[in-house]
């Protein structure tokens, strides 16, 4: 019998959420409607059950907290909006990614957050821990029904808000996609009314011309008459060092002109990893790497370089879903998708990184200089690392980030140039929560032989497979 797109689909869906019911618990069907605020789960098999993330946030949770997985972070946050009765506003339409590098940004969608996932405000009246302080009367918060539902106001006090974020005029994407609002559209308003289509001009960008350029003969080089290599199985590390055996050199053509087929998907895969090798060849901070940590550093941050470049390309080519690097795109509408999105990782990467990228016309220069920032990029910090490379590591975090602010269109200003920044930091942090419904998705579809994952597949992507 031949199911649809569609049909597959819905299938997955059903089975991942009755897996999910079965080892999360009731919280996790909640969860599971909540794609754009959701962190990674529970493994399905029992062997990553040690692994437990916060519902909120998505950092590590020694337990359940007022109903739900959480961290002490989001415990104690929790049950001080409860306790003092606070009452936020978001400044994007509630719309604001809540991840562990930025969980404080926005209060009010960490609220929502709190109570979309199933965090309990009936279970902090039993919670003494904070009796001494708020005993008296005058503290205790009304459970009014009304005040905490999903809609709830968000962000800095209210009486706080006293600017309006960026609106942009010219988004390169659907009449649908400019009528919704950013959720990271500006973090300083101060200085938002600046963007503009037409960009100054760069005085200090010759300091960062030899970069640039590597940059550049790396994205436009080509294998040119190489046979194309045999399918194969191999580890990230062989995979690594021998890129020839994974795919050729094929010319970078982010158009999004048509939908992917899944050779098309896994090929994209193989062709940014590719170029994932050949950048960090020419970074001297990874070469000075002892090979352990190269290996640890490279598992860690492929994820962020190739939803970073594949966003960006997004952003660019304004096409309904993810461009890839071969002209097509894999579409948001679940019923052309050839590759099941049961976690709706891909309008999730329109909406909280390509629009918000597009919004503030991120230049063909920031995506260069963004594809190294990527890989040095502060949060998560690459895990198992000696300290010689930490510290080696935080001095390229350094560079790069003024690599960054130098090729920026307002390095004359350096208020202006901090903002953009900022603005791009944050976009970074929405990355976060892509990884790790990437890696659910993946580990979904390998266990329910929708897509064979090959190791290189899984590891790019940190994926926890079961244990044949």
């Amino acid at each position: 019998m031949y199911l649809t797109g569609e049909c597959i689909h819905l299938l997955l869906h059903k089975i991942f959420e009755y897996f999910e019911s079965q080892i999360m618990g009731p919280r996790a069907k909640t969860t599971m409607r909540l794609m754009s605020k959701e962190m990674p789960s529970q493994s399905l098999v029992a062997n990553h059950k040690a692994s437990i993330f916060c519902a909120v946030c998505g950092d590590t949770a020694l337990g359940k907290h007022y109903g739900v997985n959480a961290c002490n972070g989001c415990k104690g946050f929790f049950r001080r909006s409860i306790w003092k009765n606070r009452t936020y506003a978001c400044r994007y339409q509630g719309k604001c990614g809540v991840a562990k590098e930025q969980r404080n940004a926005c209060r009010a969608c960490r609220l929502t957050t709190c109570l979309s996932v199933g965090m309990n405000p009936r279970a902090v009246q039993g919670d003494t821990s904070d009796s001494a302080s708020t005993s008296s009367s005058p503290h205790m918060v009304s459970y009014d029904s009304k005040i905490y539902t999903k809609e709830a106001e968000c962000q800095t006090e209210l009486s706080t808000i006293s600017s309006h974020p960026t609106s942009p005029t010219n988004l390169p994407f659907a009449s649908s996609a400019s009528a919704s609002a950013s959720p990271c559209s500006s973090i300083s308003t101060v200085h938002s009314h600046c963007v503009a289509t037409t960009l100054p001009p760069n005085p200090s960008l010759p300091k960062y011309d030899h970069l640039l350029m590597t940059l550049t003969r790396i994205f436009e080089r080509c294998d040119e008459n190489s046979p194309e290599p045999q399918p194969n199985t191999y580890c990230f590390e062989y995979a690594f060092y021998n890129p020839h055996c994974i795919c050729n050199r094929t010319k970078l053509t982010p158009t999004g002109q048509r939908v992917a087929t899944l050779p098309e998907v896994l090929q994209d895969f193989r062709r940014i990893f590719v170029l994932f090798t050949d950048v960090l060849s020419i970074l001297p901070e990874f070469s000075r790497l002892d090979a352990s940590d190269r290996m640890v550093l490279a598992k860690s941050r492929f994820s962020f370089f190739y939803w970073w470049l594949t966003c960006c390309w997004t952003a660019k080519a304004g096409c309904p879903g993810v461009c890839y690097a071969n002209g097509s795109y894999h579409p948001i509408d679940k019923q052309l998708q050839a590759f099941p999105d049961v976690k709706g990782v891909t309008e999730l990467s329109v909406e909280t990184v390509s629009k918000p990228l597009a919004n503030i016309h991120i230049t063909d220069a920031e995506i260069l200089i963004g594809s190294v920032f990527a890989i040095f990029y502060e949060f998560p910090l690459p895990p198992r690392m000696s300290y010689a490379s930490s510290h080696m590591l935080s001095e390229a975090r350094d560079h790069y980030t003024q690599c960054m602010i130098t090729v920026s269109p307002y390095a004359h200003s350096e208020v202006k140039s901090a903002s953009r920044l900022a603005e791009i930091s944050l976009i970074f942090s929405s990355i976060t929560n892509l990884k790790y419904l990437t890696s659910d998705n993946i580990e979904l579809s390998d266990v329910l032989h929708v897509m064979e994952v090959d190791q290189l597949f899984s590891d790019a992507f940190d994926v926890h497979r079961p244990i044949d």
